[in-house]
């Protein structure tokens, strides 16, 4: 596969000369995530550049799959998509005027030594007129590369930025005023094919919400999913990771689910949660769990689906583009982590591993005009909202929508303060209710409820 933007391949020819001797520490590539396990068929990988230096006016690199620490796993390079960082970065925000991406099969033509592996190349010039850059970024997103992982359960193979493949090798460097620099890089990530079982399949459930507002959403746990096993639950781990532009992890905990109660009705002997930063590209972070049921091993869990192991709870922090929402995904995974917490089950002291994961979604809604103080949304503001917010806060009323709509005096909570608030504006000369009023609008003040 290849596909370009270009007016003149000779211009990169010219251009994208290769570095030689030490690597410049100002510039650095990487792969997310570091190390992959996978049960086969397809997965995914990200690819990144940091600088701490500005003006980078292009870049060009390859990346090859070899066998791993333990032969016998083949990872193919089967697509490729542009970065959501690179999409942007040319002119006027749009492309930049030359891209070129070309996707290798195994035997490569013109002898390219690359035998036996998948590779690809890419190759930017973002603005042949020398006005736009990258500046110093701590992790702008070049690639997503579409894997195809298969071969024997506990055979490896690898993926390594490379300056082998192409006709002529494609170089890795990075260009900063006409000048090629020979960037670092990590050694390789490797890709783990591991047995599977599909019994045991992590799943997140999927919610919506305005901008700014806080959700939670439930992570279950299916450990008999064909309904047949004779097994009994010894523990589990895993984790969850999210987009942190998109999602703003708050906590996770056990409270009010099942796994609180997995040891015969009481909470297991272990039961850890790790929140995990985003990693330096600013694209993946997430939390682990792990639950160890007896360590003694002679209380366990019977094998049931449903099981409802922990909440998360999320501020939706992207806003949307009205009037289109936004989606973003919640997903299982065994890369989080250092070191790395795995996803698995684990019965009689072994590690199974999921054969497949149910990804949730988060859709972010675009935000609701409302007239706060009109709890009731009959568009006019009166003593009726008085008494609807006092029937939602104390006689299981109808809940406000939206809910700042209640929130009459702005103080990012509903309580009986707003009835106050609303009585003394309508009544006694006190001030008026906080933007959006009297019209209806959105809200000004950041967060939400």
């Amino acid at each position: 596969m290849r596909w370009a933007v270009l007016p003149a391949l000779c211009v990169v020819a010219t251009t994208l000369i290769a570095a030689e001797g030490s690597p410049d520490a100002r510039f650095g590539l990487w792969i997310v995530p570091h190390f992959l396990e996978s049960p086969g068929g397809g997965a995914a990988v990200k690819v990144f550049m940091g600088s701490t230096a500005d003006e980078v006016q292009g870049w060009s690199f390859g990346i090859k799959s070899t066998d791993g620490a333990h032969p016998g796993a083949m990872v193919r390079i089967v697509g490729a998509e542009l970065g959501a960082d690179l999409a942007t970065a040319g002119p006027a925000g749009g492309l930049p005027e030359f891209v070129s991406c070309t996707l290798l099969p195994d035997e490569t033509p013109h002898g390219v030594p690359c035998p036996n592996c998948t590779a690809i190349t890419q190759g930017v010039v973002l603005d042949f007129q020398q006005r736009t850059y990258v500046n110093a970024t701590e992790g702008f997103h070049l690639l997503t590369l579409a894997l195809e992982v298969s071969g024997d359960a506990g055979a490896s193979a690898r993926l390594d930025f490379t300056d082998e493949v192409g006709a002529p090798p494609v170089k890795t460097i990075v260009v900063v005023d006409g000048l090629s620099h020979k960037p670092a890089r990590q050694s390789g990530v490797e890709v783990r094919k591991v047995a599977c079982v599909s019994a045991f399949y992590p799943h997140v459930a999927s919610v919506s919400g305005a901008h700014g507002t806080q959700q939670t959403v439930g992570v279950y746990l299916d450990f008999n999913r064909g309904g047949s096993g004779a097994y009994a639950v010894q523990g589990w781990s895993f984790g969850v990771s999210h987009d942190p532009d998109a999602l703003e992890l708050l906590d996770a905990t056990t409270d009010g689910t099942d796994a609180v109660r997995a040891k015969n009705g009481g909470e297991p002997d272990f039961n850890q949660f790790r929140f995990v930063p985003p990693d330096p590209s600013g694209t993946l972070a997430g939390f682990t769990h792990g639950v160890i049921v007896d360590y003694r091993t002679g209380i366990t869990l019977p094998a049931r689906n449903g099981f409802l192991d922990c909440k998360a709870r999320y501020r939706l922090a992207a806003r949307p583009s009205c009037p289109e929402s936004i989606v973003t995904r919640l997903t299982p995974t065994g890369s989080l982590g250092v070191p790395v917490v795995r996803m698995v089950m684990v019965v009689d002291g072994e590690s199974l591993i999921p054969c497949g994961v149910g990804v949730g979604e988060v859709r972010i809604l675009c935000d609701t005009p409302f007239v706060r103080g009109n709890a009731n949304g009959d568009h006019c503001v009166d003593i009726a909202d008085v008494v609807f917010i006092v029937r939602y806060l104390f006689r299981h009323g109808r809940a406000p929508a939206p809910l700042d709509a209640a929130d009459v005096n702005d103080d990012g909570k509903v309580d009986v303060s707003d009835g106050v608030y609303l009585v003394r504006y309508l009544f006694l000369n006190g001030p008026p209710p906080p933007p959006p009023f009297p019209l209806a609008g959105l809200d000004p003040t950041p967060g939400g409820l």
